[in-house]
């Protein structure tokens, strides 16, 4: 092979490879910048949906706040109920007494007379 054919031979070689690097270089900006690109995406998902838990967390909050008052307000009124149950079985068990200790009373007072 003669030397002009082997420097034609590298000069293809050589513009080969330069076309290679540059479409090499291209590839890998465009790789570059997608992949920046998605990280600015999947940042700005990870933003809504930090945002997304946070009104949720939020929401649960309050209406497990509601559920404890609704609760608390149940427990109150079963609580006066309770009472005024207790209340009126109170004054029941005094009545029934009453008329027990009069009706003891009245057969001592019968006792006594014989």
């Amino acid at each position: 092979m003669t030397n002009g054919r082997f420097e034609q031979r590298l000069d293809v070689v050589e513009q080969r490879m330069d076309a290679w690097e540059a479409r090499f270089d291209a590839a890998v900006g465009s790789l570059s910048a997608q992949i920046a690109h998605q990280g600015e995406r999947i940042g700005v998902e990870l933003s809504a949906l930090r945002r997304d838990m946070h009104a949720g967390d939020e929401a649960l909050r309050q209406e497990m706040h509601a559920g404890d008052e609704a609760l608390r307000q149940e427990i109150r009124a079963g609580d006066e109920a309770l009472r005024q149950a207790i209340r009126a079985g109170d004054e029941e068990t005094r009545s029934l007494m009453r008329v027990l200790h009069e009706d003891v009373i009245e057969r001592i007072a019968r006792l006594g007379e014989r």
